[in-house]
């Protein structure tokens, strides 16, 4: 005996699950996932070097560590984590990583083929 008033909603529905792409497919999905992720690495690269650049003359000292060193070092791993988050959540796709290629799929069977050949 339950009412619509429950303190406990429903659980959502869960998301369906995309369909398995193409051997081309994933090449594209792999090829955008590696473009994204080097553009990332350039960014913190950047962020690292034009932080220090910026606050090398600045003389405070935290915990006798310079200012370069906390914006530069702990604040590029901040960086760095919510940048690999949002790029795996916007840009990575969940796919098998075991695909082969539409021409090798059907050439498995016939492996044996160019020793028989040879053989011959």
């Amino acid at each position: 005996m339950t009412s619509s008033n429950d303190a406990f909603p429903r659980k959502a529905a869960p998301r369906s699950v995309p369909s398995t792409p193409t051997y081309d497919e994933a090449l594209r999905i792999c090829g955008r996932e590696a473009a994204v992720t080097f553009i990332a690495a350039l960014g913190l690269f950047a962020f690292f070097w034009g932080s220090i650049a910026l606050f090398k003359d600045v003389h405070e000292r935290f915990w006798g560590l310079p200012l370069w060193f906390w914006v530069a070092v702990c604040g590029g791993y901040v960086l760095s984590v919510l940048v690999v988050m949002f790029i795996v959540k916007r840009y990575f796709k969940a796919m098998p990583l075991d695909m082969v290629p539409e021409e090798r799929a059907f050439a498995g069977d016939h492996e044996d083929s160019s020793a028989e050949k040879a053989a011959q």
